[in-house]
């Protein structure tokens, strides 16, 4: 196969080199620094201008200037004739004539001085604006693509001067008291507009963009898009507000929650035509006010509750502030209204409507923006060592995984004896840092502060423990024999030779009794094979899964039974190009959440996932005949890749940074692949995607398409059972192996007992080994005690898919989008962050809300089969 296979779409192009930047183009962290100083110096003024507007108003100052003079106007009267010059002008208005004749000279300079203020402000505003502007060019700081947003900024700031002053002049005209209400609420919109547009561009310089890009994959776009819809509504609210301020709608009606004793006011339709009410009545006005507050209050709780369900801590910690300052808003309001909007109250609120924007504004950033978070799980400060230690050890064991990695994808088919040894090295100096008796004394000393330190505590201690009964030599000669193994393995299945890989089984059937006596302190009995178990599956014994499989087992088979007498329907038939179906695997990945910026796609023998945290590796396999191999696969270990993905950044490489279990990791794997997948809403959006992919399908609808992704048919392979049979297979090797761990079954023997196992279980003979005992990668890599997560993790994937379906009432309409943020989303926030934090029943049980049992597979496996084969 080709090379290009394996590269990633960010790969293209790496050969051409790169045009060096300009010092305009700079994106440096000096160049964004000093851009976000100059915008929050900016901010702080536009904030201020806010406040000075608003005591302007309260204050009834704005209509004390009568001319607009932008550049002369900047000096204020210096003379006493040059004060009774203004005076007599503002005695000429109607404010003057009906509401404050008889004012004095010293009332008029009060107020003239407010809005001389306000204007020069003003000024001040575009100076620093202009200034700023041409520093940061000059300098050589004005980073690429900033200066339309920069000389927008500008734009805004003249234009709203120009409404400032076409504001006041309707105020000037004759019978007017005050400015129009219409105009004073696009003057405050446009004030806050500029606001928040400075606000958003401070956030933007946050970070530098790659990081911004990189960020923007793990966002939440459905908590982004409430955000944004809050942030709306907040606005429409302020324009509102300024309505309410611009016909002191504020000071009538001061009962609250009614208004004048009833929900509405009196007279609130008195005006005709009908309209002018929704803009001039003040008790109608205030009424609107009311209910858009209210409305605001409801659908912001809503959104704080999606931000809090957030798996990063600063997200979640900027909708707390958020609908801290809502609701301090809210009863701000209230208040207000309660004491005739006295001016530090009504200022206090407009003021808090800035702070409520600007709070609403970093959330719905940080929702599309989450920001990393930090990779340390702090125990005391005395157990830093400790901690060192374990990073260290958990880093080391990534590059192994790594190594295995490789062996399985890129690796020369000639490269294996000395990829054995390499193997073999790494795990005899992994084992060396496991069982350091130092290591050992500060587990004893080491002080845990809380569930997290408990937890890590609590599972290093368990591993310390479980290593120091392993000697070296025998960790070493496992990891040795496993790697041989494997390309053994392969070879004999690809030539349906199974006395060539015999030998290396049987050595490796012996080391792997040998550690589970090392374990366990037994050498004979069911405590060998629950030893192996609880590498996979901590605290689970044989008995635990030999039960669960006995009550599985009854209505299994009767559900295949009944399925195999009605006729299957068709497959799917084609020759479908494989290097479309690795697109089309690619994009599904991406739709299930799977970062690809933190991980790749590849083809191996038998699809795996490997790697954790920010390196979270796939592969999958392609049949030009079979389409739903590679997809499924892929579907299947994204399932994997994305748990490993989701897990607390603060937990990686950390002893916390993993699958809290096998099982737990399979329940991920199957739910993606199985539950949602293979859902009739989702095969609609699939069919789509395949036609596109391939072109005109054999299957002539979505519903025949998943009949034929979901047929119950006579087969031999694990990896490719419909959802009926897999289980039985599954009991077929957990059988087969706590067999081969007692003794009680020879290797030499196993194909035999394999083949007459199958012909019992499935009512038909193995044709060739391949598709019998030597079809698994796992007994080669020695995982046994591994097969029985596999039957545990769908029992998973059924009781959480219940728990889907009863809080996402809208799924079956979101998958036949293609859109799986919804569930993905909810597995991340409900199980997959807590990586090891939980035990693997509590993740669960806390996910579900209740215990485990295998009645939800069970009845959704008979709803799904039994309304597709008509039973």
């Amino acid at each position: 196969m080709s090379r290009s296979i394996f590269e990633d779409v960010d790969q293209e192009g790496q050969g051409q080199s790169a045009s060096k930047p300009t010092a305009i183009s700079r994106d440096t962290g000096r160049a964004r620094a000093l851009t976000r100083v100059y915008l929050a110096v900016l901010f702080v003024m536009v904030a201020v201008m806010i406040a000075i507007g608003g005591m302007t108003r309260l204050t009834d100052s704005g209509l004390s200037i009568v001319e607009w003079a932008p550049i002369s106007g900047a000096i204020p009267p210096l003379s006493d004739a040059e004060w009774q010059e203004q005076f007599t002008a503002y005695q000429q208005t109607t404010e003057y004539q009906e509401q404050n004749r008889g004012m004095s000279m010293a009332e008029f300079k009060y107020i003239f001085w407010w809005e001389w203020g306000h204007r020069q402000w003003g000024r001040m505003i575009g100076l620093v604006w202009a200034i700023g502007f041409a520093a940061l060019a000059l300098s050589g700081n004005l980073i690429k693509g900033w200066t339309p947003k920069i000389v927008a900024l500008g734009a805004l700031g003249g234009l709203q001067g120009a409404i400032g002053w076409w504001m006041v002049y309707s105020g000037l005209a004759p019978g007017m008291f005050d400015v129009a209400s219409y105009r004073l609420a696009t003057h405050l919109g446009v004030a806050f507009f500029i606001l928040a547009l400075i606000t958003w561009f401070i956030l933007q310089l946050s970070r530098p963009a790659p990081a911004l890009l990189a960020a923007r994959r793990a966002g939440d776009k459905r908590l982004f898009g409430m955000t944004t819809g809050l942030l709306h509504l907040t606005f429409v609210q302020i324009l509102i507000g300024a309505l309410v301020a611009g016909i002191d709608a504020g000071r009538n009606y001061i009962d609250w929650p009614l208004m004048a004793g009833g929900f509405t006011p009196p007279d609130m339709w008195a005006i005709e035509p009908w309209y002018r009410n929704l803009f001039e009545n003040d008790g109608t006005v205030q009424f609107i006010h009311r209910m858009i507050g209210y409305l605001v209050f409801a659908y912001g709780i809503a959104v704080w509750m999606q931000g809090r369900k957030s798996g990063n801590a600063m997200v979640r910690q900027a909708y707390g502030w958020m609908a801290v300052v809502l609701f301090g808003q809210v009863v701000i309001g209230i208040v207000t209204v309660m004491h005739s909007a006295p001016v530090a109250l009504a200022l206090t609120h407009q003021l808090g409507a800035v702070a409520l924007i600007v709070l609403i504004l970093r959330a719905r950033f940080l929702a599309i923006y989450p920001p990393e978070q930090s990779c340390a799980v702090r125990l005391h400060e005395r157990d830093e060592a400790l901690l060192a230690h374990a990073g260290q050890t958990a880093a080391l064991e990534q590059v192994a995984g790594r190594l295995h990695w490789d062996q399985e994808t890129m690796m020369p088919t000639g490269a294996a004896a000395q990829r054995a040894e390499e193997i073999a090295a790494m795990e005899a100096m992994l084992h060396a840092r496991r069982t350091d008796p130092a290591l050992g004394e500060m587990l004893e000393k080491a002080k845990p502060e809380g569930a997290v330190e408990a937890a890590s505590l609590r599972l290093m201690s368990r591993d310390y423990a479980r290593a120091t009964k392993i000697p070296a030599a025998l960790a070493a000669e496992l990891a040795r024999t496993a790697s041989l193994a494997h390309g053994v393995w392969a070879k004999a299945r690809a030539e349906d030779d199974v006395a060539g890989f015999l030998p290396v089984l049987e050595k490796l059937i012996a080391l792997r009794r040998e550690e589970a006596a090392c374990l366990s302190g037994e050498t004979s009995g069911p405590a060998l094979y629950d030893a192996l178990l609880n590498d996979y599956e901590p605290d689970m014994r044989a008995c635990d899964a030999a039960g669960l499989f006995d009550a599985m087992r009854p209505r299994l088979v009767a559900l295949r039974a009944a399925i195999l007498e009605r006729p299957a329907p068709p497959p799917i038939t084609g020759d479908f190009d494989e290097a479309a179906q690795l697109r089309l695997t690619r994009e599904i990945a991406v739709a299930f959440g799977y970062d690809l910026d933190k991980g790749r796609i590849d083809l191996a023998v038998h699809p795996f996932s490997s790697g954790s945290g920010s390196d979270s590796r796939i592969t999958t396999r392609v049949a030009r005949d079979d389409p739903f191999n590679a997809l499924y696969s892929t579907i299947h270990e994204v399932g994997h890749a994305c748990y490993e993905q989701n897990i607390d950044p603060r937990y990686h490489l950390t002893v916390l940074g993993q699958g809290a279990s096998m099982g737990v990791h399979e329940s991920q794997s199957r739910i993606y692949e199985n539950q949602l997948g293979r859902s009739l809403p989702f095969v609609r959006w699939l069919h789509g995607q395949m036609d596109r992919a391939f072109g005109p399908l054999s299957t002539d609808s979505p519903e025949a398409l998943y009949a034929a992704i979901n047929r119950v048919t006579k087969g031999y392979i694990r990896t490719e059972a419909d959802e009926v049979q897999y289980n039985l297979h599954i009991m077929l090797r957990f059988d087969l192996e706590q067999a081969l761990i007692s003794g009680d079954l020879a290797v030499a023997d196993l194909e035999a007992a394999w083949n007459d196992r199958f012909l019992a279980d499935f009512g038909f003979a193995v044709d060739r080994p391949r598709n019998g005992m030597l079809q698994d990668v796992h007994w080669s890599a020695g995982l046994l005690g591994y097969f029985p997560t596999y039957a545990l993790g769908n029992v998973y994937a059924g009781c959480l898919m219940q728990a889907l379906r009863r809080d996402l009432p809208d799924l079956d309409q979101d998958l036949a989008q293609g859109d799986l943020r919804a569930p993905t989303a909810w597995l991340r926030e409900n199980l997959q962050q807590f990586g090891r934090l939980k035990a693997p029943r509590q993740v669960i049980e806390d996910a579900i809300g209740g215990p485990v049992t295998p009645e939800p597979l069970l009845d959704y496996l008979e709803a799904k089969f039994g309304a597709l084969y008509g039973l």
